[in-house]
């Protein structure tokens, strides 16, 4: 497995993991997630999460595919 620092190359990679991460939250909060997601916002969402300072995402890779990723906000 190979970890890595996203960047905005990544991005389509994040949306695509985040779908069933959001699923989940909307699930189990749907007052404040919502499920099915529109993916071009999505896609705006994640540029700009990836491009702010003190946002980190990290996507795990296995056999050249994206597997996971883990988003940290300091």
């Amino acid at each position: 497995m190979e970890i890595r620092k996203a960047n905005l190359e990544h991005v389509s990679e994040i949306v695509l993991l985040n779908d069933a991460v959001q699923k989940m939250h909307a699930e189990q909060h749907p007052e404040v997630f919502k499920y099915p997601t529109n993916a071009e916002e999505m896609e705006k969402f994640f540029r700009d999460v990836v491009s702010r300072d003190g946002n980190f995402i990290f996507v795990a890779n296995f056999s050249d595919r994206a597997i996971g990723y883990v988003w940290v906000e300091v």
